[in-house]
C-alpha cells in the first residue's frame, strides 16, 4: 500500500481494492462491451454527419433564395 494525499492506494493487486475504481473484485474493464460502445459511437457520428449535412442544405437554400431575389429585382 502507498499512502498519498488521497488515502492509501493498493497498486500491487487487481482485486478491487482501493484504486480499482469499481468497489469490488475483478479488473476494471470486465464490464466494458466494446461492440456496444462501437455501435454507440458510430450512431453518434452518423447523427453528427446528418446534422452537418442538414445545415449545409439550409445554407445552400438560403443563398439560392437570395440569388433568386436579387435576380428578380
Amino acid at each position: 500500500m502507498k499512502a498519498t494525499e488521497f488515502g492509501e492506494l493498493n497498486f500491487d493487486s487487481n482485486d478491487g481494492g482501493a484504486g480499482a475504481g469499481n468497489g469490488g473484485g475483478g479488473a476494471w474493464d470486465d464490464e466494458l462491451n466494446v461492440d456496444e460502445i462501437d455501435q454507440v459511437l458510430k450512431a453518434q457520428k452518423q447523427q453528427e454527419r446528418a446534422e452537418r449535412q442538414k445545415q449545409r442544405l439550409l445554407e445552400h437554400e438560403k443563398r439560392h433564395h437570395q440569388k433568386k431575389k436579387v435576380a428578380g429585382d
